[in-house]
């Protein structure tokens, strides 16, 4: 590991949200951190207290400073970005010239308005780098740009894997509550679960359970969901639970259901799709036997019929729903290869190796 302190710099204009995405960025933050780099945040609001406790991330060197980048001053910005040999920035779709030594820009999100690049922003972008978080956001990034896109997978914790537990009768789904672009279709796991317990005699002592984060501006729909759970007590419909409340339910979780994406074809809005699908993994991880929508990122992490099934709708889940329902082995089957994949492709140890490959060489 290298002795001399680097400097390290991190803008993102979404970290209210403390979700898969904010996880991902500051874990490659803490990689470089554990390589002998000092890192920086840029926001107004000292956020570590947060970010160890809901995702369980602890920094030794974080530091949060005030956000210049709400200032439109270039002069300021360009005099403090100097001093930082990595910089890295998610893109709200503008962009600045960055007198770092490396820059690099972040994308979680294939949205195409981001990507609408005028002579300017072109110019802007000439000492940048391009990540992403999966191949299917690499590959329609490099589509709209012609820009070379290296992909960082995330990793998941080994708290997913170290444990052993009798599994309950639970479906689990977990992501924020919000309606707009990738929603996580929460109103229609709640309309399908209901649909299939009057179909399917082996799902009937099942329970489904709901968790994610609510921005106040998503209150409606998380509302909305909770209207069509109302009066059920086989469906919980629960908000803003703790890292180790999340986890406690992936360890009982038999079922994950992932609805992200419900109803596109290939001809529709990429935006709507799910672009990796990190609770998918950690699922997966956790034994549980996962059903998602096939579009996008879950086509990069599900082998069909081997670590999970990929359904196109709810004929196709009532099927493979009711095959493992009615076979336990081949549900033990599925479990057991689905963490053996994600302990392979997805532990700390590749994460961390691929992070330096990439930002470092």
């Amino acid at each position: 590991m290298k002795k001399t302190v680097k400097q390290l710099g991190l803008y993102n204009p979404y970290l209210d949200v403390m979700g898969g995405g904010e996880l991902h960025i500051l874990s490659i933050l803490k990689v470089l951190e554990d390589y002998g780099y000092s890192v920086d945040i840029f926001w107004n609001q000292d956020l570590s207290e947060k970010i160890k406790t809901e995702l369980k991330l602890e920094f030794n060197t974080l530091r949060f400073r005030k956000n210049i980048f709400n200032q439109k001053n270039f002069i300021k910005t360009a005099f403090e970005l100097k001093n930082y040999d990595l910089f890295f920035y998610i893109s709200d779709g503008s962009y600045f010239f960055s007198t770092a030594k490396k820059n690099f820009v972040f994308y979680m999100v294939p949205e195409k308005k981001l990507f609408k690049f005028n002579w300017l922003t072109k110019l802007k972008l000439l000492n940048w780098r391009f990540l992403a978080n999966s191949k299917y956001t690499a590959e329609l990034i490099r589509s709209w740009t012609g820009k070379n896109i290296s992909v960082i997978y995330p990793y998941i914790d080994s708290r997913f894997f170290d444990f052993e537990s009798k599994k309950e009768k639970i479906i689990l789904s977990v992501g924020r509550y919000f309606k707009g672009l990738h929603s996580k279709r929460q109103d229609i796991i709640v309309e399908t679960f209901i649909q299939l317990k009057k179909e399917l005699k082996h799902l009937q002592n099942f329970k489904l359970v709901l968790i994610g984060r609510v921005k106040d501006e998503d209150l409606d729909y998380y509302n909305r969901v909770k209207t069509l759970a109302a009066s059920r007590s086989d469906i919980l419909v629960l908000k803003d639970l703790s890292a180790d409340e999340v986890l406690s339910f992936y360890k009982k979780a038999m079922f994950y259901w992932h609805f992200t994406g419900w109803g596109l074809r290939d001809s529709a809005s990429f935006e709507k799709a799910e672009h990796f699908g990190i609770s998918i993994a950690e699922a997966m991880a956790s034994k549980a036997v996962v059903f998602a929508y096939d579009f996008g990122g879950p086509r990069e992490i599900i082998k069909h019929n081997r670590s999970g099934f990929l359904i196109k709708n709810i004929n196709e889940l009532k099927q493979s729903l009711g095959m493992v329902l009615s076979d336990s082995k081949l549900r033990e089957n599925i479990a057991k290869t689905a963490r053996e994949t994600v302990m392979k492709r997805f532990s700390y140890s590749v994460f961390a190796k691929r992070v330096i490959q990439v930002v470092l060489t």
